[in-house]
């Protein structure tokens, strides 16, 4: 006896249910949704560039990627700092806790630890003191932050932002994601 494998009929296991699919569907979407959200908000997190301390680095809304999971800071990172009434700065890390800063406002020169900061980054040279009284020496647990557009920028310099507590740090500045011709690796 031969087996003619073009008699058998193959028949559905059970009949199409269109409201189990578009729930499976919205089941996948949410998931996904919740997923991202908390990764982005663990790992990475979005921020706008709000006016123009940052320039040349950054300029006015800019959207940035910022992340937080390597936990260390380091000389010259541009960072996302959260203050006191929930808004946010966007700066760069010119000392760390134990440093001593100085600046020479004649000269414009920023010193760390009596040496010459090189800053191929910054828009102008340092005239404006604020409130800045050197040599000072950064407290534990905290980091003095300048804008690159020196001049025009509330940082470290200023009493009412003075040093940033580090648990205040929301994260280092990795990427630029808009405007879309400037997109790349923030240095």
């Amino acid at each position: 006896m031969k087996l003619d494998i073009n008699s058998k009929v193959l028949k559905p296991k059970g009949k199409f249910d269109i409201k189990k699919e578009i729930f499976s569907w919205v089941e996948v979407i949410v998931f996904t949704i919740i997923f991202m959200s908390i990764f982005m908000v663990v790992v990475f997190r979005m921020s706008p560039v709000d006016g123009s301390s940052m320039e040349p680095t950054l300029q006015d809304c800019d959207r940035i990627i910022s992340t937080n999971i390597h936990g260390k800071y380091d000389y010259n990172d541009v960072v996302v700092i959260r203050r006191k009434d929930d808004t946010t700065l966007v700066k760069r890390i010119i000392a760390l806790e134990g440093d001593k800063i100085d600046i020479d406002f004649d000269t414009g020169s920023v010193y760390v630890n009596d040496k010459l900061l090189s800053e191929p980054f910054i828009n102008e040279i340092t005239k404006k003191r604020k409130d800045f009284v050197g040599p000072t020496i950064v407290p534990d647990g905290h980091v003095f932050v300048m804008g690159d557009n020196r001049n025009h920028s509330d940082d470290s310099r200023l009493a009412k932002i003075g040093m940033i507590d580090k648990r205040n740090v929301l994260g280092k500045v990795i990427f630029r994601i808009f405007p879309l011709d400037k997109i790349g690796k923030i240095e």
